[in-house]
């Protein structure tokens, strides 16, 4: 993971490397990366106020600046937040949720995406492989993660299936015009 280190000046903190996540002040380096346990640490840092900005991480919303009023001492621990996609099933007459069917989401490319960490800006195709039992399938639905779409503010998709039905029609040969009152039977495939 990649930062900047903002003096109270607003000029980016210049840095030396000297390991695997560890750097010092000074020299010709204004960003600085976390070593391979996730921490950087920089030593002899001029005890001031400062911003610590992360660069956007692909698949996790885009952090907001941290102030850091460095004591000589301080730890500071950031968090990562993936970005959020909300799918949700309903029945297109009653509004309300369905369980069952079966989804694949898909990146621009037309590859197979997983909902975990969306990158953002790409748009992903939602299609239903199988509806629940009783319902027609919803048509593909396209949506844009965005670098701010968080478990709190996420983007949000929505299919609506329609329940199947039968609708008997009984007219008249010569005419073609309706006829009131025809009663029908309604049979399973197997004569039942």
């Amino acid at each position: 993971v990649t930062f900047t280190l903002i003096d109270g000046n607003g000029n980016p903190v210049a840095l030396t490397q000297t390991g695997d996540g560890a750097y010092t002040a000074g020299g010709s380096s204004t960003t600085f990366t976390t070593g391979n346990g996730g921490t950087a640490v920089i030593p002899r840092l001029p005890i001031a106020s400062y911003t610590l900005r992360e660069s956007p991480i692909d698949g996790f919303v885009t952090p907001q600046d941290v102030a850091v009023s460095f004591t000589g001492a301080n730890s500071l621990s950031v968090k990562n937040a993936p970005t959020a996609l909300v799918f949700t099933k309903t029945d297109s007459v009653t509004g309300e949720k369905l369980d069952g069917g079966t989804f694949q989401i898909k990146d621009g490319n037309g590859n197979a995406a997983t909902i975990y960490g969306l990158s953002a800006g790409v748009p992903f195709t939602i299609s239903e492989i199988s509806a629940p039992a009783g319902y027609t399938k919803d048509a593909d639905k396209t949506v844009t993660v965005s670098a701010s779409s968080s478990a709190s503010s996420p983007a949000t998709v929505t299919m609506a299936d329609s329940p199947m039905a039968l609708r008997f029609t009984k007219t008249d040969a010569l005419t073609n015009n309706p006829i009131d009152g025809a009663a029908f039977s309604l049979y399973q495939s197997d004569g039942e």
